[in-house]
C-alpha cells in the first residue's frame, strides 16, 4: 500500500507521524513539568520545615544556656537574653503552627508549644524565687556580719575586765559565727544539703554558747549585748529556712526545665 501512494502523500503522512511524534512528546515533557513542579514545591517545603525546626532547636539552646547562666550569676545581662530568644523562638514556632495547620504535624506542635509555655513560666517563676533569695541572703549576710560583731565586742569587753570564761566562751562563739558565713556562701553557691547540715550544727553550737554566757554575764552592757545576739541568732536561723526552702522549690522547677529543653529538642 505504502509502495502505491504517490510521492505527495507520503510526504504528508510523514509531516503527520512527526506532528503526531511532537504532540506526544509535548504532553510526556508537559507531564514531566508538572511532577518535576511538584517535587521542586515538596523539596521547598521539606527544606523550609527543616529550617523552621533547626531555628526552633538553635534559640531553645540559648534559651538552655541562658537559664544556666543566671542560676549562677542572677544576672539581669541572662535576663535579658533570655527574653530576646524567647521572643524569636515565639516567632518561628508561630509559624511552624501556621505550616503545621490541618495536617498530621498539628497535634505534635500543639504539645510542643503546651512545653515550651511550660518551660517559659517555670523559669519566670525561677526568677521571682531566685530574686527574694537574693534579697534574703543580703539580710543574712548582714545579720551574720552584725552578730559577729556584738561576739567581737562581748570577747574584747570580756577580756578588757578580765573575764576570761566569758572571753573564753564568746571567742568559741565568735568561731561558730564565722563558720555559718562561711557554709552559707558555699551552700547559696553549690546547693549541696551538707552545708545546710552544717549550718544548722553551727547555730544550735552558738545558741548553747550564749545561753552559758548568759549564766556568766555581770555587766549590764555585755548581758544587753548578748540580748542582742539572741535574737539576731534566732532571726538568722528563721531566715536561712526559708531560703533552703524556696531554694528547694526552685531546685525543683530547674529539674522540670531540665526535662522539658530534650523532650523539644
Amino acid at each position: 500500500m505504502f509502495k502505491n501512494m504517490k510521492i505527495g502523500s507520503k510526504i504528508g503522512l510523514g509531516f503527520g507521524l512527526v506532528l503526531v511524534l511532537l504532540s506526544v512528546t509535548s504532553i510526556i515533557g508537559g507531564l514531566g513539568l508538572v511532577n518535576n513542579s511538584s517535587y521542586f514545591s515538596e523539596y521547598e517545603r521539606l527544606t523550609e520545615d527543616t529550617n523552621l525546626v533547626a531555628s526552633v532547636r538553635a534559640n531553645l539552646l540559648m534559651l538552655q544556656i541562658n537559664v544556666k547562666d543566671f542560676l549562677t550569676t542572677g544576672s539581669q545581662d541572662n535576663m535579658d537574653a533570655y527574653s530576646r530568644y524567647w521572643g524569636a523562638l515565639s516567632a518561628v514556632v508561630a509559624e511552624t503552627q501556621k505550616r503545621a495547620a490541618d495536617t498530621e504535624r498539628a497535634a505534635d506542635v500543639k504539645k510542643m508549644v503546651e512545653e515550651l509555655n511550660k518551660y517559659n513560666g517555670g523559669f519566670n517563676q525561677v526568677v521571682t524565687i531566685q530574686r527574694a533569695n537574693t534579697e534574703n541572703a543580703d539580710k543574712l549576710f548582714a545579720k551574720g556580719e552584725k552578730l559577729s560583731s556584738i561576739i567581737s565586742e562581748i570577747m574584747d569587753s570580756a577580756y578588757g575586765d578580765n573575764v576570761i570564761m566569758a572571753a573564753y566562751l564568746s571567742g568559741n562563739a565568735l568561731v561558730n559565727v564565722e563558720k555559718t558565713r562561711l557554709s552559707m556562701q558555699r551552700y547559696l553557691y553549690s546547693n549541696d544539703d551538707k552545708e545546710f547540715e552544717k549550718i544548722e550544727g553551727y547555730i544550735v553550737s552558738i545558741e548553747g554558747i550564749l545561753d552559758g554566757l548568759d549564766l556568766r554575764l555581770r555587766s549590764a552592757k555585755r548581758r544587753g549585748l548578748n540580748n542582742q545576739a539572741f535574737d539576731i541568732i534566732d532571726g538568722y536561723s528563721a531566715g536561712f529556712n526559708q531560703v533552703y526552702k524556696t531554694r528547694k522549690e526552685r531546685n525543683a522547677i530547674v529539674a522540670e526545665l531540665e526535662a522539658i529543653g530534650p523532650q523539644v529538642a
